[in-house]
């Protein structure tokens, strides 16, 4: 197999100026920066098969896009971003097909898009505090029983798919 972990280690700055990708690398299952503070411009985690750790636990600030897509099949991951507070760009959770939860507590400012999409087995998606956003859509998540977005008061342009459970409609959304 290929590279299986990437982890940035304490000794690592707490700050990327740039751009952090970690793209198209099937065999990944651990990818872990747990000092890391601040992304200047773009995060994005794509390609992954099977993800098993997926933690940024000190990640407050993206300063343009984040980008959670394409990854998890066969098992299912919930990545750790509970300190995330600020992404000045788009926020983008789509095709992920192991995703199950996706809690992002701290998280108030998107300053694009956010869109959850696509992610099959995705039951809980919630970021209670994010009040704005240029547009949110909602598409695709067949599983998806709680949506939260409870802070939200200002949106530009939002698209909410009609989203069913097999067995019936949408169980709780908050938003």
């Amino acid at each position: 197999p290929g590279l299986t972990s990437v982890t940035f280690a304490a000794s690592v700055a707490a700050h990327v100026d740039g751009e952090l990708r970690i793209q198209n690398s099937p065999d990944i299952q651990t990818i872990s920066a747990p000092m890391l503070q601040n992304v200047g411009t773009a995060l994005e985690i794509s390609g992954i098969h099977d993800p098993q750790i997926v933690s940024f636990p000190a990640l407050a600030n993206v300063g343009s896009e984040l980008l959670l897509t394409n990854n998890g099949i066969p098992s299912s991951f919930t990545p750790d971003f509970s300190a995330l507070q600020h992404v000045d760009g788009y926020l983008e959770v789509t095709y992920n097909q192991g995703l199950d939860t996706l809690s992002l507590p701290q998280l108030t400012h998107v300053g694009g898009y956010l869109e959850v999409g696509w992610n099959n087995v995705l039951t809980t998606f919630s970021a209670p505090l994010v009040d704005g956003a240029t547009s949110v859509e909602i598409a695709g998540n067949p599983a998806l029983t709680t949506f939260n977005l409870h802070a939200l008061n200002h949106v530009q342009l939002a698209e909410l798919a009609p989203v069913s459970k097999p067995d019936g409609p949408l169980a709780t959304a908050a938003a």
